[in-house]
């Protein structure tokens, strides 16, 4: 099995290219897409294009969101920000 990652997807022809190779490579996609758009139009473009996906984040930002009745940020790149943060922090102790 091989994996492969395709990181900043944010907008729609992105989104499909990525669609269309998963299509090609007789791939599935795994996405932790933030927007509640993006993954609306992620799901609508693999039914589309009959590729198989699943929505890692989506039910756990629902589930959240209805939990502490707050709406999600949907800011994408948190995770890098974060791993930046700690990488300067590492940095400066050494």
């Amino acid at each position: 099995m091989e994996i492969e990652r395709f990181g900043g997807v944010r907008d729609h022809a992105r989104m499909q290219e990525v669609v269309s190779l998963a299509r090609q490579r007789r791939a599935t996609i795994l996405h932790t897409l933030v927007s509640h758009d993006l993954r609306a139009h992620m799901i609508s473009e693999c039914r589309r294009q009959a590729v198989e996906a699943w929505d890692l984040m989506g039910p756990a930002l629902d589930r959240l969101a209805e939990s502490f009745r707050m709406r999600p940020q949907e800011q994408p790149g948190m995770i890098e920000q974060l791993r930046e943060a700690r990488t300067r922090v590492i940095e400066a102790v050494d």
